[in-house]
């Protein structure tokens, strides 16, 4: 059904707590900043594990990272650490090794072949700062070139949390090593991101087997993630492969195909969201949520199930649905807003999507794009007058609205993660928790 909407996207909404602006354009590729960046070269000392890569990028000397890491590794912020190729941290479940990054530090990657992977039973303890964060970009960026999405591979970490494939024992789908994630310990610990940005990560591996901006593959809730940037990826922003993982301030820009991506039976709760595209590009949809529960089997078990609250989704020309659920997921929505999706703000898509009764919105704002009015879209068996209905439905919403402000609705039972935020979005105006950090939106 389509419903009209007069509401422009730079409406200020003070009494509510969350604003909409004029969405920002991005030139199609960052232009070069400092051709003359100054590169010289000589031997350094690397520690234990790393090598000398032979030269130095604006006075500081880079040292590189290689094959299987077993022993715990220190990166400092006092030089440049470059990825070079797939990169280990630990075996599987074995050789358990830490890699602790300091506030400040910079990584990079050459090319899409360049990518770490932190292994199950393995840390990475990445805890940057404010006016300090940790970074993993590409050589380019580093050297203030042009850079572009897909300049280096991207950052994996694998644990040992609940997946519902039946073994708990799968493949990452782009690793030449045959790195497994998935187990039985949902509240296994792979360590911390905190204040950390990935930039102009992403890689094709395979024909539809791309590296992410962050893969998480059955990781568990004892890992901190908190104040995390995925900026102008190539490919998804996070992409979650069943597991437990809890996530609070993420910031996913400018990321070509989808902003976030659950799969395989994944259960974990998001607080403070805030996601926004620039462009898409051939043969991507360009998603604000796609979720799967299992292709193979609709009914897997778990069901993916998160819990999303204080988000915004934020469209832009080329990108076709805010939020895509289907193959059986399920998902709790609270207290967000979807906008400037082409086709649709949300999509449901397979008759047993839609009936596994784990789907709910609550206090959600949808604004549909000037060129396209339709806020739903119905696919294998499901009506657009059915995904309206569960939309308005008492049974799965509180005051969910097309072009109002909808009521805030207290939070659902989380064992004491989520914030009792009193506002709707993702944040608020007079106190906005992305600044003062964020790279994506101080750039532009």
């Amino acid at each position: 059904m389509k419903i009209i909407l007069s509401l422009m996207l730079s409406l200020l909404v003070l009494s509510s707590g969350f604003y909409l602006y004029t969405q920002r354009v991005l030139p199609a590729d960052k232009e070069p900043q400092n051709q003359s960046t100054q590169i010289t070269y000589h031997q350094i000392v690397c520690p234990n594990g790393t090598s000398d890569a032979g030269y130095t990028i604006k006075s500081k000397p880079v040292c590189e990272i290689s094959n299987i890491i077993t022993n715990d590794l220190h990166l400092t912020n006092d030089r440049y650490w470059k990825i070079k190729g797939e990169v280990q941290i630990g075996g599987d479940n074995n050789f358990r090794t830490n890699l602790f990054i300091d506030p400040g530090t910079v990584l990079f990657g050459s090319d899409g072949g360049d990518f770490m992977v932190i292994n199950r039973g393995s840390k990475i303890i990445a805890k940057g700062e404010a006016s300090r964060v940790i970074t993993f970009t590409s050589e380019s960026d580093v050297k203030e070139l042009k850079a572009s999405p897909g300049d280096w591979g991207g950052l994996v970490i694998a644990g040992n949390a609940p997946i519902n494939t039946g073994n708990f024992d799968e493949e990452f789908e782009f690793s030449s090593r045959k790195t497994r994630f998935g187990g039985d310990k949902a509240d296994d610990n792979s360590g911390i991101l905190k204040y950390v940005i990935i930039k102009y990560a992403g890689d094709q591996v395979y024909a539809n087997k791309e590296l992410n901006g962050l893969s998480l593959g059955g990781v568990g809730s004892g890992t901190l993630i908190n104040y995390l940037e995925v900026y102008y990826g190539k490919d998804d922003g996070i992409e979650v492969w069943g597991g437990t993982v809890n996530m609070k301030h993420i910031i996913l820009i400018g990321n070509r195909d989808d902003s976030l991506d659950t799969d395989m039976g994944y259960n974990g709760f998001i607080q403070y969201l805030y996601a926004e595209k620039f462009s898409v590009e051939a043969n991507q949809a360009g998603y604000g949520i796609e979720s799967d529960n299992n292709p193979n089997n609709y009914a897997a078990k778990p069901v993916t199930n998160p819990i999303l609250q204080n988000f915004e989704f934020l469209g832009s020309m080329g990108s076709e649905y805010g939020i895509v659920l289907r193959h059986g997921s399920g998902f709790t929505l609270i207290n967000g807003i979807v906008s400037n999706f082409e086709k649709a703000q949300i999509s449901i898509q397979d008759a047993q999507t839609l009936q596994n009764d784990k789907i709910l919105f609550k206090s959600i704002a949808l604004y549909a794009s000037e060129e396209n009015k339709d806020l739903f879209y119905g696919k294998n068996e499901v009506s657009e007058t059915k995904i309206q209905e569960m939309f308005l439905s008492s049974k799965h919403c509180k005051t969910n609205t097309y072009t109002t402000t909808p009521t805030r609705v207290k939070v659902d039972g989380d064992n004491g993660f989520f914030d009792e935020a009193n506002f709707v979005g993702a944040y608020q105006k007079e106190n906005d928790w992305r600044f003062g950090w964020s790279i994506g939106l101080e750039k532009y």
